[in-house]
């Protein structure tokens, strides 16, 4: 699970998470949102299931519809594993 919070100084935009695996993106693995234009904190959420070996490595890119600051408050990203 990834949770990413923003909040944009000037006019709402759309947005786009997007989840890397050794450098390709995953398909599937992009969500889109609106952000509001009222300067508060909102957050994007994108849950993934993908299967990590020894040395695999994740990326995520985050990109907006127009030009202008994103405030970031924070950026987390959730690994949960199972055995089976």
């Amino acid at each position: 699970t990834v949770v990413v919070s923003t909040s944009a100084a000037t006019g709402a935009r759309d947005i786009q998470l997007v989840l890397f695996k050794n450098g390709t993106v995953q398909p599937f693995s992009r969500v889109f949102n609106t952000m509001p234009d009222n300067g508060n904190w909102f957050n994007t959420v994108l849950t993934f299931q993908i299967q990590l070996s020894t040395n695999d490595y994740l990326e995520l890119a985050h990109a907006s519809s127009t030009s202008g600051n994103i405030n970031y408050a924070k950026i987390q990203i959730n690994i949960d594993g199972v055995v089976v």
